[in-house]
C-alpha cells in the first residue's frame, strides 16, 4: 500500500482547532440522554476520509501531531467537567494509539456505562507509559495511562462459504490470512460457551484518564 504525502499543513491545523472547539461545545448531556455512548475521532481531512485507492495517508508529525494530542486532552477535560456536573456515574477515557490519527475520546453512561471496559486486550506484561514517545505534550504525564492491545479477533468459522465473497481471489486471500492466524495467533480468547477467538495485535493503545 502506498503512503500519500500530507500537504496544506496550515489548513489542517486550523481544521483541528475547529474540530476541537466544536466537540468542546456540544451539549454532551443531551446527546447521552438520547444515546448513552459518544466518541470523537480526528474528524479532520485527510485522516477522516476513507481511501478508495490502494493507498493511505502518512501519520501526523511534529506540530500537527502535538496539536491533535493537545486537542484530545482539551476535549477530555471539557467533557469531564460537563459529566461531573450531571452527578451521574460515567466512563470517560482518551484512547491514545501509537497511530495518532485513530485516537479518540470516548464516553458512556447509563445502561452503556461498562460497554467499553473490555474493548482492548490486557497484555501479560504491561508497558509503562512513555510521554516522550508522544513528544512530551503538556498534560500527558499528569494523566493516568493503562496499557492495552488493540486486537482483531476471529472465530474458527469466520471464513464462511465461498459464495459469500465477491470472487475466488478474495475468498482464498481470506483463507490464507485466517490459516496463518489460527496457526500463530498473538492471543486466544476463550468465551463462556467454550468457543475460542484467535487474535491479531494491531498495535499498542494507551487508555488515559485523570481518575
Amino acid at each position: 500500500m502506498k503512503t500519500k504525502k500530507i500537504r496544506g499543513h496550515n489548513r489542517i491545523r486550523k481544521d483541528i482547532a475547529a474540530w476541537c472547539d466544536y466537540q468542546k461545545n456540544i451539549e454532551l448531556a443531551e446527546l447521552l440522554n438520547s444515546c448513552p455512548k459518544y466518541n470523537t475521532k480526528i474528524e479532520v481531512a485527510p485522516w477522516a476520509h476513507i481511501s478508495i485507492t490502494n493507498s493511505s495517508f502518512a501519520e501526523p508529525k511534529s506540530t500537527t501531531r502535538q496539536l491533535i494530542i493537545l486537542s484530545l486532552i482539551d476535549i477530555y477535560k471539557t467533557w469531564k467537567y460537563k459529566l461531573d456536573a450531571t452527578g451521574k456515574p460515567y466512563y470517560l477515557k482518551i484512547w491514545l494509539h501509537e497511530e495518532i490519527s485513530i485516537s479518540q475520546v470516548v464516553c458512556a453512561t447509563g445502561k452503556s456505562l461498562n460497554f467499553y471496559e473490555n474493548t482492548f486486550l490486557k497484555p501479560v506484561s504491561p508497558k509503562k507509559f512513555n510521554a516522550a514517545f508522544f513528544g512530551n505534550v503538556e498534560g500527558l504525564a499528569e494523566m493516568n495511562w493503562e496499557h492495552g492491545l488493540d486486537v482483531q479477533c476471529y472465530p474458527k468459522d469466520y471464513l464462511g462459504d465461498k459464495s459469500e465473497y465477491s470472487d475466488e481471489e478474495a475468498f482464498y486471500s481470506w483463507k490464507r490470512f485466517l490459516n496463518r492466524l489460527y496457526q500463530n495467533p498473538d492471543a486466544v480468547i476463550k468465551n463462556n460457551d467454550g468457543s475460542e477467538l484467535y487474535c491479531r495485535t494491531n498495535g499498542n493503545v494507551w487508555i488515559g484518564s485523570t481518575e
